[in-house]
């Protein structure tokens, strides 16, 4: 019995160290230059959990929170490309490929390189982007 409660006492003591960032309010955008006119889209309705002990990451964006500068874009992209009626959202879960270069007890900028499945309009491809981690 013993054994069992020590266990349990470890195992929410690593838990409760653990530090998940949550929010609703995440910002994607996205930006094409075309030689008829450039595709500009910002979506302010993000969510997303970043795990600061594992380098885990996940987010949820809704196809018709972003907008555009012309209705009509908004309009073709949501109707005709998209399809936001059919799918909704855009799922990606992965994490921070380089995380342990990453000291999370410092403040700091870092460049990081993620990797992942993002599932878009029906299909899960898995992917690979670099970006900037900021740590506050």
């Amino acid at each position: 019995m013993k054994i069992i409660t020590l266990a349990l006492i470890l195992f929410f003591t690593i838990n409760l160290n653990a530090q998940k960032f949550f929010t609703k309010e995440g910002k994607i955008s996205f930006f094409s230059e075309t030689p008829i006119e450039n595709i500009d889209a910002v979506n302010n309705s993000v969510t997303s959990v970043f795990d600061t002990e594992t380098g885990r990451m996940e987010f949820a964006v809704l196809i018709k929170a972003f907008h555009f500068e012309k209705a009509l874009m908004e309009e073709h992209f949501n109707e005709n490309y998209l399809e936001s009626s059919t799918y909704p959202k855009a799922v990606f879960k992965g994490s921070v490929a380089n995380f342990d270069e990453i000291d999370m007890s410092k403040d700091g900028s870092y460049l990081v390189t993620v990797k992942g499945d993002l599932t878009m309009h029906g299909v899960t491809k898995e992917i690979e982007a670099d970006g900037k981690l900021e740590k506050k």
